[in-house]
């Protein structure tokens, strides 16, 4: 996100944000927040693409990508 974006607290996500699961420099995995606790993405190469729920325990901020 460095450059392309900033970092804001979870609880101020918004639709569009990025959602990060890992820790700071070692994400495993991404996905766009669609809004009301719902995201879309790949859970894995070989999985389509899904709108699902918010799942496990995703780090304490999400990147919000700059227009």
């Amino acid at each position: 996100m460095a450059g392309a974006g900033k970092l804001v607290p979870y609880g101020e996500r918004q639709r569009g944000d990025l959602i990060f699961w890992g820790s700071a420099g070692d994400y495993y995995h991404v996905a766009i927040y669609l809004g009301n606790g719902q995201i879309i993405e790949a859970p894995n190469p070989n999985a389509p693409v899904r709108i699902h729920s918010i799942w496990g325990a995703p780090t304490g901020m999400v990147g919000r990508p700059s227009a």
